[in-house]
Formats: structure tokens, sequence, C-alpha cells
């Protein structure tokens, strides 16, 4: 995925929200195994800097570490039309012998971003940005 920003943007960094205390352990234990799984790597210095936010899962005992990208949204050129039609979908795989859905580990961490762009979707916690 490209992130393409509209002209004359200026990056904007945003401090961290507040955590509330009962989520610290769990949310460390999440930063850790993403890092672990090379779903987010720390970093140093970026331009664009999003606070986190956490998210509490209704079926376990876990929590989702969220990114409040509403500033970088707002910065973006937005493709009116991102995903294909259904049937041009279905037109694609018809006629298969086998079919696989897969959701594996963080399913939803799927959308590889361009290199040069995944500084733009910086996050920061009271422990670092990533």
């Amino acid at each position: 995925m490209k992130i393409t920003l509209k002209l004359d943007v200026k990056p904007i960094k945003e401090r961290p929200y507040h955590l509330n205390p009962e989520y610290k352990e769990k949310v460390c234990l999440e930063l850790d195994k993403i890092l672990a799984a090379g779903i987010i790597e720390t970093i140093e210095e970026s331009d664009w800097v999003s606070p986190m936010v956490v998210q509490e899962k209704k079926q376990k005992d876990e929590t989702w570490i969220c990114i409040d990208l509403k500033k970088l949204n707002d910065a973006c050129v937005h493709d009116p039309f991102p995903t294909l039609f259904t049937d041009e979908v279905l037109d694609n795989v018809g006629n298969q012998e086998t079919y696989s859905f897969n959701d594996g580990f963080f399913g939803y961490h799927q959308i590889k971003i361009m290199p040069e762009d995944r500084t733009k979707t910086t996050f920061t916690t009271k422990w670092g940005c990533f």
C-alpha cells in the first residue's frame, strides 16, 4: 500500500494518550508479541507520529493495540474506488479446484506498506515509538 499525501501537507507529531494503568501489563505483552512477530519495529525518529489506542477484545481477556490515524487519514489523497467489485474477485477465483481461507496470526496486519511510507504509520507509547 502506498500512502499518498495531499500537496503542501505538514507532518503531525502527536503525544501519546494517557494509558489506564490496568492496561499497562497487557499492552507491554501485546507490544512484545507483535515486535517478536515482526509486525512492528522500534523507530527513533519520524515526521509523522500518531497515538496508540487500546481496545479490549470481547471474547478474551486480551487487548488490541490500535493507532489513531485520523490526522494522517485527513492528510491523505483518498482513492474513491480502493477495492475490486465482488464479481471481479469471484471471476478471478472461479473454477478453481481448491480454496483456502487463512486469517493466521494477526490477520488484520496483512496489508504491506511501501517501505518509504512506513514511517508515516509511526505510533507512540510511553515506552517509545514503533
